[in-house]
């Protein structure tokens, strides 16, 4: 409960996001398709079908999920909104119920569930990844940071008492996870090989683990298979990043996205059209840094205990998942596109980063909390609690000060445009000659100038409006035209009736 409470406390103003960049391209892509099967099930490959780019991606579950809120919720924003921050709940409290059960699974006391929650409350309010939880498109990511969660939680309950319902379990989880996100089929390998080192030492319970194993490795061809027999023959033309280079640069995200994770004081987020990152080591508070330097120390202190063998093959496991991510989006993104522009605009890719790190550390850093530990055991612990929860409060801070100006200096005029188009919308369009006209200067209206390659249709302003609404829309001569007043009530009055009567008839229409 407290989790959950400070997460949503944290992420308060975001419930007033609108949608951005991709979002918009989606609503506009899928204007006039509204049925459930055409959204989800006919429309799996949608990067490639629809030619928003990303080729080379096969991500089905995301784009599932992407037709199900926009079946369920059409341009209600604040549902769209909701349910990213719903997804981070869930991928917060799957963490802390995981690290809880690793600790529980070495004999752990109750005095060592302060270490899970501030582990937990650390990734919850994580300043550096929080555009993924605020831009209602990556929900998909969302969705796949959860499902892999829950696939680490299901292989230790089932490595801990093998049973078939267990491993079909952790076999669904782990497959939604790879056709949700391709990261996932990496997770697929691993847990096969896991389970095939487990079939090789356990006799008692050699079947299940084949058994497991093998599908687990079925699931990667079908992954395949299907991408290979989906994939265009347009999408031939892929850039090829020698080696040597994706490794460097692998290696700059990776300690840039670490520093970011840690030292939140010297870490800005940008509102917009995007959220942006600027990271600057030299403007690090000196308290940040100490907090970090304590943790630091404490981490390595723990070291003096014998770590289980499958603690260090779970740490293994999300490490090399680390790896793999970070070079994924090096090979796919920043080489080809640069990689300037990606450290700064896509500040998300931290998130799944921090969550794979997080998860990697617990195993390598944990300490069981039995009373033969001693006193020096315990004050590590409280060293580590304490400064993971202290760089929590810090990144809370800034979360809500981000979506605070995020709220206020960005969204809550184009959410107010969009609420009372809505209600327009649901009220008239009926009517055949159906349209309108919103009123010139509507600050809610602005021109998104890099629409234009995103659509074969010529305007001379490709404005928020028509992008959602093009079947709708008229640059002048609507049917109705909707007065802007960007002074009036708030966000508040979302999806309200009442905001048709901010709409009036335009003389044509009289």
């Amino acid at each position: 409960m407290a989790l959950g409470a400070i997460t949503l406390a944290t992420y308060y103003h975001d419930l007033y996001g609108v949608a951005r960049a991709d979002q918009l391209i989606y609503f506009y892509r899928t204007a006039k398709i509204n049925d459930f099967w055409n959204l989800t099930f006919g429309a799996f490959d949608f990067n490639r079908t629809h030619s928003i780019g990303d080729f080379a991606l096969f991500r089905p579950g995301l784009y599932f999920l992407l037709g199900v809120e926009k079946w369920l919720w059409g341009y209600n924003l604040l549902a769209w909104q909701a349910t990213s921050l719903g997804l981070h709940v869930a991928v917060v409290l799957s963490l802390f119920a995981y690290f809880r059960g690793c600790l529980r699974g070495v004999g752990a006391t109750l005095e060592c569930s302060w270490l899970p929650f501030a582990a937990s409350a650390f990734f919850a309010t994580l300043y550096a990844g929080s555009e993924m939880v605020a831009w209602q498109h990556l929900g998909g990511y969302l969705l796949f940071c959860l499902l892999l969660v829950q696939s680490a939680i299901w292989y230790r309950r089932f490595t801990a008492r093998p049973s078939a319902g267990r491993a079909a379990v952790l076999v669904i989880c782990a497959t939604l996870a790879a056709f949700t996100y391709e990261l996932g089929v990496a997770g697929l390998g691993a847990y096969a090989l896991l389970c095939a080192l487990a079939a090789m030492r356990n006799r008692t319970d050699r079947r299940l683990y084949t058994l497991a194993a093998g599908h687990l490795l079925l699931a990667i061809v079908a992954y395949a298979a299907i991408d290979y027999l989906d994939y265009p023959a347009a999408a031939t033309d892929l850039p090829h990043p020698p080696i040597e280079r994706t490794a460097a640069v692998t290696v700059a995200y990776a300690r840039q996205w670490t520093s970011e994770m840690f030292l939140p004081a010297a870490t800005i987020l940008y509102p917009g059209v995007r959220i942006t990152a600027d990271f600057k080591l030299s403007g690090t508070h000196p308290g940040n840094t100490m907090i970090v330097v304590a943790l630091v120390a404490a981490s390595l202190a723990a070291q003096r205990n014998r770590k289980r063998l499958r603690d260090v093959q779970m740490a293994v496991l999300f490490l090399g998942l680390g790896i793999v991510y970070t070079a994924t989006i090096v090979a796919q993104r920043a080489l080809p596109r640069g990689v300037e522009g990606q450290f700064f605009n896509n500040s998300y890719y931290a998130y799944t980063f921090a969550l794979l790190f997080l998860l990697a550390a617990f195993h390598f850093v944990a300490v069981p909390c039995e009373p033969r530990t001693g006193p020096l055991a315990a004050t590590i612990r409280s060293v580590i609690v304490v400064a993971l929860l202290l760089i929590s409060a810090i990144g809370a801070g800034k979360i809500y000060v981000l979506m605070f100006n995020e709220r206020h200096g960005y969204a809550e005029p184009i959410e107010q445009l969009i609420t009372r188009i809505n209600g327009l919308v649901r009220q008239h369009r009926g009517e055949r000659d159906f349209s309108f006209t919103v009123m010139p200067g509507c600050k809610g209206n602005p021109d998104l100038r890099w629409f234009s390659i995103q659509t074969t249709v010529k305007r001379s302003n490709y404005s928020i409006a028509w992008v959602m609404y093009p079947q709708y829309e008229r640059d002048a001569g609507g049917k109705y035209l909707v007065r802007c007043d960007d002074a009036s009530s708030g966000s508040g009055n979302r999806g309200s009736e009442a905001s048709v009567r901010l709409v009036q008839e335009s003389a044509r229409a009289g």
